[in-house]
């Protein structure tokens, strides 16, 4: 009834059912690409922090010329150094140390000669080659940067584990989001057809009260009451298709689809049963949910963190050892122990494991109270269900006496004038207000056990993270 939209595209049409549409928002619904990329970037992190670990390489070179001035004339200084390049390699290790090799190859030139020189040779060569090697290897005897190292580590690749966490749980969000949302859909489509019934009954009782009017069996004033029974139907009508189609609209942004797409929805507004006991669904959830497991990750994170910042004003104590060799036949070979000990930093250390003894307990504070909220939401949401069987049960009877209400009264109206038109009209009305809760009902159950079973979480960790679950408590 609602006239055709003239300010926006007409879009194209498609059939749609529950699954298929679940299936639709996992693939195209923005917050889940979101998310999809935030996992993508908690790996990529992973990976550069683990890189700090891996092997380096680097090559150098440069090359100078050095000029030094007498008087007012430029001449080349000896033993100028032109060239030099060489590769270096680094690695640090998870255990704190680290090694680097750099071998070098150097060629110098002098305009005055000077390389070389010797008995035979006292002017001594323009041209020298040299080629060298130095490496270092710096172990901490102290247990900190180990802890630090393994801290940070850990932490990158719990870190991943929650962003898969966060991922499933999106889809969990999105699953329920278009669930709660098909089926109001349904419901305003329901309440449209209702609403159409109710105006055909409306004209039916005009046409009869017209009939009547013919025949000096009824008023003027009847009528216009009947014709404006008619109206407020229509109107009534216009409004339920206009939060239809805004409904259907706000559906296709969260399925990621054209706004204008005409979407027919498939599935019949029925209700089925639980599979499982409430006992068995209460037991699951509490043992499933990822929202408690991803604040258990949070607790070993701190944890982790806390163990490394007792240790911040433990002395530094490093044995380093050098090598240097050129083609020359030299040789260098120096091994430190070298001590540092920030004994006073001004009490950074003990605020720092003071702030992070806090944070653990919030967020243990937190995971209690949410394992509570969780449980109470369990039994809300099974005590919806149970509410709804019990007003089904009780509506279903309610519309069936409803119909044979409007049938007796419909037959006392035309045939013996015994009622009169405000109560046929209050029965015609306490039919679709008895349909239209009949509907509300089966939606809400449907909504409810959809809240249910989206706290049960069946989690499947994606590949990347699979390798990661062994660092678990």
């Amino acid at each position: 009834m609602l006239k055709e939209e003239t300010f926006r595209a007409k879009g194209a049409a498609m059939e749609l059912s529950l699954q298929k549409a679940i299936e639709i928002a996992m693939e195209k619904n923005p917050q889940m690409q979101v998310s999809q990329s935030s996992l993508r970037e908690n790996m990529a992190n992973l990976d550069l922090t683990q890189s700090n670990y891996r092997s380096k390489w680097t090559l150098t070179g440069q090359g100078k010329e050095y000029l030094s001035a007498k008087r007012d004339n430029l001449m080349r200084s000896n033993n100028t150094e032109l060239f030099q390049l060489g590769p270096e390699y680094k690695q640090n290790f998870q255990n704190g140390s680290n090694l680097t090799v750099s071998p070098h190859y150097e060629y110098d030139r002098s305009a005055l000669r000077g390389f070389n020189t010797s008995l035979t040779n006292p002017l001594g060569d323009r041209d020298d080659h040299k080629f060298n090697v130095d490496a270092s290897y710096n172990f901490p005897l102290n247990s900190r940067p180990r802890q630090e190292i393994r801290t940070q580590l850990e932490n990158a690749k719990l870190a991943g584990i929650q962003s898969d966490y966060n991922l499933y749980m999106r889809k969990k969000a999105i699953s329920e989001q278009v669930i709660d949302n098909y089926w109001r859909i349904k419901q305003l489509q329901e309440n449209v057809a209702i609403q159409n019934e109710r105006l055909l009954q409306a004209r039916r009782i005009e046409f009869i009260i017209q009939t009547q009017y013919q025949y000096d069996q009824a008023s003027r004033v009847q009528v216009g009451q009947a014709q404006v029974d008619v109206l407020n139907n229509e109107a009534s009508i216009i409004s339920i298709e206009g939060g239809l189609r805004n409904s259907i609209e706000t559906f296709n942004l969260i399925l990621g689809l054209p706004v204008v797409t005409q979407l027919n929805l498939s599935d019949n507004l029925e209700v089925t049963p639980l599979p499982m006991s409430a006992d068995a669904y209460i037991a699951l959830i509490t043992s499933s949910n990822l929202e408690l497991k991803s604040f258990r990750i949070s607790i070993q994170q701190t944890e982790n963190t806390l163990k490394a910042a007792r240790l911040g004003q433990q002395p530094d104590l490093i044995w380093s050892n050098s090598v240097y060799r050129d083609d020359m036949g030299v040789q260098d070979i120096v091994t430190a122990l070298s001590f540092s000990w920030a004994f006073g930093d001004g009490g950074a250390t003990r605020a720092r494991v003071r702030a992070l003894k806090e944070q653990l307990e919030q967020i243990r504070i937190n995971l209690w109270d949410r394992e509570r909220t969780l449980v109470q939401d369990t039994y809300s949401d099974l005590r919806a269900l149970q509410l709804e069987l019990q007003r089904m049960e009780i509506l279903k009877r309610n519309v069936d006496q409803a119909y044979t209400n409007l049938d007796n009264a419909l037959f006392n109206f035309q045939q013996f004038g015994r009622i009169t038109l405000r109560d046929m009209q209050y029965f015609q009305i306490d039919l679709s207000t008895s349909r239209s809760s009949l509907a509300q009902s089966k939606v809400q159950y449907n909504i409810s056990k959809s809240s249910l079973l989206q706290k049960v979480h069946d989690y499947e960790p994606s590949e990347v993270v699979k390798p990661l679950l062994n660092l678990l408590d």
